[in-house]
């Protein structure tokens, strides 16, 4: 066996060559793989070669003040914003959409919801339901909401007119 030891103070690894890379290689089955780079053409940024594991409960923390993380409990797995800001999930693809898919109950996934970018809409692909009393609101004022208390159900209506209307050719 090999080591580098240090029991006191840093322990650094410099390689001045201008715009050189920095790599850790290992033997797998015979074969040499590099496992991480430290391209300095990019100000150091960190390649990873192959898969990043971590044990549960390890965490990935980004941002200077660990805001956001991205962990498994050994359980469930979660993505959390922390300390400041909103938590942005973006897709900046030209007329792609942000999928939601889960379990379909049968081994398999399916989508649920999508946001579309190239049609501009929201698409869900399985029923929504609402616990009671929670209010479906439309318009910027909330000016109309739908939603079932229990017991009753509403459609309200809170400025203009009220209009139900049917625009197929000749139907009820």
């Amino acid at each position: 066996n090999s080591h580098i030891k240090n029991s006191t103070g840093r322990l650094q690894i410099f390689n001045f060559a201008n715009n050189e890379d920095i790599y850790i290689q290992g033997n797998d089955d015979g074969g040499a793989i590099t496992a991480l780079t430290l391209d300095m053409s990019d100000a150091g940024t960190a390649i990873f070669n192959h898969d990043i594991k971590l044990a549960d409960n390890g965490k990935a923390f980004f941002g200077g003040g660990t805001d956001l993380s991205i962990y498994h409990d050994g359980s469930n797995s979660y993505i959390l914003q922390q300390t400041t800001g909103d938590l942005i999930i973006q897709n900046s693809v030209d007329d792609a959409d942000v999928i939601f898919k889960s379990d379909d109950g049968s081994g398999g996934t399916t989508e649920y919801f999508r946001l579309d970018g190239g049609n501009e809409g929201s698409y869900f692909s399985k029923h929504v339901h609402l616990i009671d009393s929670v209010q479906l609101r439309i318009g910027n004022g909330n000016d109309a909401a739908f939603y079932h208390d229990s017991y009753d159900t509403y459609l309200t209506n809170g400025t203009g007119d009220f209009y139900i209307q049917n625009t197929a050719n000749d139907k009820d």
